[in-house]
């Protein structure tokens, strides 16, 4: 989706509403060996059209297949966020406005407005961390292997816990007989 600015300005319009439906899945498995598959992206959204600036309000929605953190097996996870950003011409970024100084400003190199690497971008960015399947969501069996398990961290914890319990610092051996001396003389 390609916008110039000389046609964003004679349209007169202060909005440009976008709806369309882009398909970038080479790009982003490209981007990221990580991703497996990733279905066509929806895009619903303003670009407002300013003297200062041009702001981009956008939604996207789309599924993409992920490995399982735990076994790797596919994952497919429905992703919809928002995102905003907001682009300026060399010639705006030099008068920017004061209100504008902290913000993020991506600077225009050609005189044009493409938000596919956009798109792209902040999809890459709102990918889960942790991706599980139902069946390892309902807490069904964890993998395993010869010499090697999968633990919830909660019984890690408590584990850690039992054990440091279970073992005498070597410098208070001795006290932990002094009571049981103690007890058997009463």
């Amino acid at each position: 989706m390609k916008w110039s600015i000389q046609e964003l300005r004679k349209k007169n319009e202060a909005v440009v509403h976008i709806d369309e439906t882009m398909d970038v899945k080479a790009s982003l498995l490209a981007r990221d060996d990580e991703l497996i598959d990733v279905s066509p992206i929806h895009v619903q959204g303003d670009l407002v059209i300013e003297d200062s600036d041009f702001l981009l309000n956008a939604n996207v929605t789309c599924e993409v297949t992920l490995p399982s953190s735990r076994s790797l097996t596919p994952v497919t996870v429905p992703l919809d966020f928002d995102f905003q950003e907001i682009y300026m011409t060399p010639e705006q970024d030099r008068n920017r406005p004061e209100s504008l100084q902290d913000e993020i400003v991506f600077v225009l190199e050609k005189d044009l407005i493409d938000i596919t690497e956009a798109v792209e971008d902040n999809l890459l960015l709102n990918l889960p961390i942790q991706v599980l399947s139902p069946e390892e969501e309902a807490g069904e069996d964890l993998p395993m292997g010869q010499g090697w398990e999968v633990i919830l961290e909660s019984d890690y914890e408590e584990q850690k816990k039992r054990t440091q319990e279970e073992t005498v610092d070597p410098r208070l051996a001795k006290l932990s007989t002094l009571f049981a001396e103690t007890e058997e003389e009463e």
